[in-house]
């Protein structure tokens, strides 16, 4: 029963990882995004306004898209308890060249942003995601396969 609760301890994290990881990629991507526009500070005060609905919907996207890429990073990360940051950030990464590879077959991109450009944003902003889920998570990655030893 013990070892039932720190796995469900340890998926628990994970999923709030994922979900600040999501959150804190959408916010950056908006960070990028908001910096291409020539806007005013007085439009840019307005424009802020919206990102508090903006950045939950967008991380919801970016959350769907990059799911299975990310999970399959954190079970390499898990199983071999990779817990620096910059494991997680080149994996957040690969997650976002990854997710803006799935993402070239089912969209048609706008031709006034370079696909060059996007896909390095992406990528980017996936290194953001990996770096806030090392701050939730990623820091204690194996750490329920060090306590399944028995050292007595």
């Amino acid at each position: 029963m013990n070892r039932l609760l720190v796995y469900l301890g340890r998926l628990t994290l994970i999923l709030f990882g994922f979900i600040f990881a999501a959150l804190g990629a959408s916010a950056f991507l908006h960070v990028l995004i908001l910096g291409a526009l020539p806007f005013t500070g007085e439009e840019l005060a307005f424009a802020a306004g919206g990102l508090i609905v903006s950045v939950p919907f967008l991380a919801l996207i970016v959350g769907n898209i990059g799911f299975l890429p990310a999970m399959i990073a954190i079970l390499i990360a898990e199983f071999i308890g990779r817990r620096d940051w910059l494991y997680f950030a080149l994996a957040g990464g690969a997650c976002g060249l990854a997710a803006s590879w799935l993402t070239s077959f089912h969209t048609e991109f706008d031709h006034s942003l370079d696909p060059t450009t996007a896909t390095l944003a992406l990528g980017a902003t996936g290194m953001v995601g990996g770096l806030c889920y090392w701050l939730v998570a990623g820091r204690s990655s194996g750490a329920w396969i060090e306590g399944a030893i028995d050292k007595g």
